[in-house]
């Protein structure tokens, strides 16, 4: 059985057989372990050419460098404009100890003793070469097993390269777990940078990512900041959903209402923000998305739908790279029937363990609610782990390798 190939390993609903190891290393998804707070890296000089961001709306499109550009200078501008002592007031807005303060110069979840990476483990290579290279991995990566160690490389508490700034740092490695399709892992890096410490580059690869975790609620936090410096749509959206969402609905329907006039986001991106709004405290809004004349799938309509529970036709997924329907497989509000196409392209991508997998079908024998297809499956799942004789496992595995006909080795 070759490197991309899933064999099963633990049985559904009973059947005494042992559990398979889990691909993913143990402490994966735990509260990172604090470091010692040290001084952060000094940041490149304004006007210093910077990372390219990728725009708000599309997570396949190649970013447009003049949004990055544009953000340096107007941070520069406004820390320019204020005083000594209106400087200092906007930084004691946070109200972090300095002993709480998470340091820039290691970032990651995984330590040697999870499985990570040494902190030394890129050596004395540059900063802006190692995220230039990431930039140039075409992902998802074909080998399941590679993709497993890369992202395993990505989340290691890894010391910051020279030349490079930690926040930029920690974007670079979200923005490729992304495109590998690993979302969770994704917020990960981008939870560990405290939120004063934001660069440009890192508020564009947050709204990303938590589009890609299919929740807009997380956007909130970041929002006064992003506004600061970024002028893609989406972060002017926030003023209306984030007030909706923390039950100010007055506010939520002026900032609507405005970014309506001005032209901010239109068709359905406009009605999927109306609707987040609507979802809010003792709304008024009842809003209907219609998918007709959308040709594209992007992360803002990815991300706001999944999150609201809207279907999302199957001819747009064609639209975008297989990472998306991974993204799809880890939706908190979708049920196990809708996700289950995300689910078998995320086991195929290493974002799903065979442990993971079989946990999975066996929710959805538990739910009771899957197909006749899918329950044909997951009876033939249940016997290759727990058949009685183990030529009723073999002939259970060989059923799944020949469903309708196809290969297929992800059970």
């Amino acid at each position: 059985m070759g490197a991309g190939q899933f064999c099963p390993g633990a049985g559904i609903a009973g059947g005494g057989a042992t559990a398979p190891e889990s691909l993913l290393p143990p402490g994966f998804g735990d509260a990172p372990e604090a470091p010692t707070p040290a001084p952060p890296p000094a940041r490149p000089a304004p006007g210093t050419p910077a990372a390219s961001s990728p725009p708000a709306f599309t997570p396949i499109l190649p970013p447009d460098p003049s949004l990055l550009a544009e953000a340096d200078n107007a941070t520069a501008e406004a820390e320019e404009e204020l005083t000594p002592e209106e400087l200092a007031a906007e930084k004691a807005k946070y109200d972090l100890p300095d002993t709480a303060r998470r340091s820039l110069a290691r970032i990651g979840p995984l330590t040697p003793r999870t499985r990570g990476l040494e902190p030394d483990a890129f050596g004395n290579q540059s900063g802006k070469f190692l995220a230039t290279l990431m930039k140039e991995t075409h992902a998802p990566i074909l080998s399941r097993w590679a993709s497993i160690l890369l992202r395993r490389a990505l989340l290691s508490a890894t010391d910051t390269p020279r030349d490079i700034d930690g926040a930029d740092w920690a974007a670079e490695r979200a923005w490729l777990l992304l495109r590998m399709g690993e979302a969770d892992s994704a917020r990960i890096m981008v939870q560990s940078v405290d939120a004063d410490r934001y660069t440009p580059r890192l508020y564009a690869i947050a709204m990303q990512t938590y589009l890609a975790s299919a929740d807009p609620a997380g956007l909130c936090p970041l929002s006064e900041g992003a506004l600061r410096v970024s002028k893609e749509p989406g972060w002017d959206m926030t003023r209306a959903m984030c007030a909706a969402l923390s039950g100010d609905q007055g506010t939520a329907s002026g900032a609507l209402n405005q970014a309506q006039r001005r032209g901010v986001v239109r068709g359905i991106d406009y009605r999927l923000a109306e609707k987040v709004v609507g979802t809010g405290f003792n709304a008024r809004r009842s809003v209907k998305i219609e998918w007709d004349t959308v040709s594209q799938l992007t992360a803002w309509r990815f991300g706001l739908a999944t999150a609201l529970n809207v279907e999302i036709p199957d001819a747009l997924f064609g639209t975008v790279g297989p990472h998306v329907r991974a993204w799809e497989a880890r939706a908190p509000a979708l049920s196990a029937v809708r996700r289950q196409p995300g689910v078998d392209v995320a086991a195929r991508l290493g974002v799903f363990s065979s442990t993971a997998l079989v946990g999975f079908y066996g929710q959805m024998s538990t739910e009771g609610d899957a197909p006749a297809d899918m329950a044909d499956r997951i009876d033939a799942l249940r016997t290759a782990n727990a058949g009685a004789t183990v030529g009723n496992r073999i002939a259970a595995m060989q059923r799944l390798w020949r469903d309708n006909g196809n290969p297929d080795y992800v059970a």
